[in-house]
């Protein structure tokens, strides 16, 4: 069901210098049509901070529980990825406010980090010995050790993180017995390292991205700020 919300009144005649911006808030629930003044953000500069919203900096997938799709993973699909969104982000003419120059920042540290946490993943398919020497390789984080120790090691770690998955899986049953399909299969060693990789691994490095909470920052309320006057909002009700 849709409610749409019109505010369009005879006396809001848009006036010289006034221009109009359609957009979809963060969570895609409503529809906003307002004017801003053109004297004080340019067109480019609108559009720009609003695609710094929703900016994507997911980049390439790295984390599988699949050994047929190990081949299939690029080192430098990922390096191009990264250069590309760098080169969007650097180069987007956000709205010149504190707020959205510190927002730009953190976006680029966010990509940064996801870039660095995904390539050191993708080295260690072939050389496990590339997460030791990693920034990641914490006390808090012990997978690095573990991935390059022996098979009873591995085995053990794995057992041990599929015990602490089934206490939080609505089908522990399951769980059980996919991991004994895979423990007595003979891709079992690889098995357990993408076990690991993916569920230990990336799962501990991945709280450490600085990633953006848009709704922490504000993002929606922020940018509908630059503007002068909504003329219409269109919103998705429960």
């Amino acid at each position: 069901m849709k409610q749409l919300i019109i505010i369009l009144l005879f006396a809001s005649v848009l006036v010289a210098g006034d221009k109009t911006f359609s957009w979809n808030t963060i969570d895609g629930m409503c529809y906003y049509t307002a004017s801003y003044d053109d004297t004080i953000f340019s067109e480019k500069q609108i559009a720009d901070t609003y695609k710094l919203l929703n900016f994507d900096t997911f980049l390439y997938n790295v984390t599988t529980t699949n050994p047929e799709n190990i081949e299939k993973f690029s080192v430098q699909s990922l390096d191009q990825e990264y250069k590309t969104a760098k080169q969007v982000l650097t180069t987007l003419e956000v709205v010149n406010l504190p707020f959205w120059n510190k927002i730009k920042q953190k976006r680029l540290n966010e990509l940064n980090d996801v870039y660095n946490a995904k390539r050191i993943t993708l080295l260690s398919y072939t050389d496990p010995k590339a997460l030791l020497d990693s920034v990641y390789n914490t006390e808090s984080n012990n997978y690095a050790i573990i991935l390059n120790s022996d098979d009873e090691t591995i085995l053990g770690a794995w057992y041990k993180l599929k015990e602490e998955q089934k206490k939080n899986n609505g089908s522990p049953e399951n769980l059980e017995k996919e991991y004994q399909e895979k423990l007595n299969s003979p891709q079992k060693m690889i098995h357990a390292k993408l076990q690991l990789t993916t569920y230990g691994w990336w799962n501990s490095i991945n709280s450490t991205i600085r990633y953006v909470d848009p709704y922490e920052e504000k993002l929606d309320e922020n940018f509908l700020k630059l503007f002068t006057k909504i003329i219409s909002k269109e919103c998705d009700t429960p």
